[in-house]
């Protein structure tokens, strides 16, 4: 195991991002949300693009988990893709690396190569985010540190978490739906090695329109 990844074992990690249309936008905002998350006891910080990791590394002294989009000729977006969005994420100050690992992916290089790759040649650790047993199978066989469900649905997709946790020996990460500390106590309890939350901690704009929504919908 990768030392780093023992310094995340049942904590929780903050996702502190934000895009270009949101007010929080910029390396220096996200810098500061990454330092109130380490001070109220978060474990490692998720942040997206060389500048705001480069920001965030400054700032705080837990792992830093990075990550960034690129597109394809097409237009699909594609999760750090290529060595060179690793290894520029890792020349940030990035420790461990979250990439793509699924069997759609059709753009950048194989996911056996990044992880091959990033291991040797940046010592850096990498998340293989996976949709399927079968994808975290393969991620596990190619060496992935962690493996992470990925869901694409507003809450945790606990069957397939569940499944992942028991096909696997490598960590497992709980990360996407997850509103409430209560569900991410379930995941802990279902076996993941820890969780990532990022909307319900830090998206003030859409916390703010969820409890108006929330109190409007209990009043009637």
């Amino acid at each position: 195991m990768h030392p780093v990844i023992e310094k995340l074992r049942g904590g929780l990690l903050v996702s502190c991002m934000a895009t270009e249309e949101e007010i929080l936008h910029g390396p220096m905002l996200m810098a500061a949300l990454a330092a109130c998350a380490e001070q109220g006891g978060a474990v490692g910080i998720k942040a997206s693009g060389e500048r705001d990791v480069a920001a965030v590394s400054r700032t705080v002294k837990i792992p830093v988990m990075g990550m960034t989009s690129r597109n394809d000729p097409s237009g699909k977006r594609w999760i750090t893709p290529t060595f060179e969005a690793c290894e520029a994420l890792v020349k940030a100050g990035a420790q461990i690396v979250a990439i793509q690992g699924t069997k759609a992916r059709t753009y950048g290089d194989p996911t056996e190569v990044l992880i091959k790759r990033t291991h040797e040649e940046l010592n850096a650790a990498l998340m293989v985010h996976v949709t399927n047993v079968e994808e975290a199978q393969a991620a596990e066989a190619m060496g992935a540190d962690l493996v992470r469900p990925t869901y694409r649905q507003p809450t945790p997709d606990w069957d397939l978490l569940g499944k992942v946790i028991s096909a696997v020996s490598c960590p497992v990460v709980a990360e996407g739906g997850y509103w409430r500390p209560e569900e991410v106590a379930r995941a802990f309890d279902m076996g993941a090695y820890c969780a990532v939350v990022g909307t319900a901690i830090t998206r003030p704009a859409l916390l703010t329109r969820w409890w108006i929504d929330t109190i409007a919908k209990a009043r009637g």
